[in-house]
């Protein structure tokens, strides 16, 4: 059975698969969520995928990247953003 973990804003911080795959997820103090790891441990420090995302003052997304395997990195994505003033 799937499992996830929320924090005390009920945000989700943590799913754990059937298979026991664990997935960690991060958060701004706005509530965005800048990180999600996948496939990884406690402390995130091994993990298969690492897609981080970056805000403005808008709280709108500016800049994605993903990031695969800890041991050897390499970037599979990254791509930005800009809006219109």
């Amino acid at each position: 059975m799937t499992k996830h973990y929320y924090n005390t804003r009920n945000w989700l911080v943590r799913t754990d698969t059937a298979s026991g795959t664990r997935y960690n997820y991060s958060y701004d103090n706005d509530g965005n969520r800048t990180n999600t790891w996948f496939a990884t441990d406690e402390g995130n420090s091994v993990y298969a995928l690492r897609v981080k995302t970056t805000y403005d003052k808008s709280d709108r997304p500016t800049r994605i990247t993903a990031t695969r395997n800890s041991a050897a990195l390499a970037t599979v994505f990254d791509v930005t953003y800009c809006y219109a003033k």
